[in-house]
């Protein structure tokens, strides 16, 4: 199945019709790198609406609770610290430790939510392995990325756009 019988595009942007795989959709991502070139790509004119970035911790057994308090406050941190263009470009970020009495947190301490007022933003925010070049991305971002790496044992990252499913639209309208 070729990607493009998976895009439905709505208004500004072209969305996955069906949950499709994490190599895909970087497939489809990247194709619309190589489409529109890197500086729009990272430009918060890019798919200008919310999105929504939600990061989970699982940290390996030996992080201390002080280290987990200033992983937090330093991702906390990147909210003044990343900066596009001399200006800063986040909208929010959202911290806390996770409380679901669910049994199904898997082992995921803290929670993020980082927002944005743009697809472009966000990508610009993502870098690696979205955009490759540093000139186009979050130095702040970057060096987050590696001094935390070494005190997880898991990551799991999803974005999401609120307010553009049709399932969302139809309920709204109800």
């Amino acid at each position: 199945m070729k990607l493009k019988s998976l895009v439905l595009g709505l208004g500004c942007c072209a969305l996955p019709r069906l949950a499709v795989s994490d190599a895909l959709l970087a497939e489809y991502l990247a194709r619309e790198q190589q489409k529109v070139g890197v500086e729009m790509f990272t430009s918060e004119n890019y798919k200008v609406g919310l999105v929504r970035h939600i990061v989970l911790f699982k940290y390996k057994k030996s992080v201390t609770l002080a280290e987990r308090n200033e992983i937090k406050l330093r991702f906390l941190a990147l909210k003044t610290e990343s900066l596009m263009n001399g200006h800063r470009y986040i909208k929010s970020i959202e911290a806390g430790d996770q409380v679901s009495g669910e049994g199904l947190s898997r082992g995921v301490v803290h929670v993020f939510v980082v927002t944005f007022l743009s697809e472009g933003s966000r990508n610009y925010y993502v870098g690696d392995p979205l955009v490759k070049d540093p000139l186009y991305y979050d130095a702040a971002h970057a060096d987050f990325k590696k001094f935390v790496g070494r005190f997880l044992s898991e990551v799991t990252v999803v974005d999401y756009r609120p307010g553009d499913s049709k399932e969302q639209q139809v309920l709204s309208a109800n």
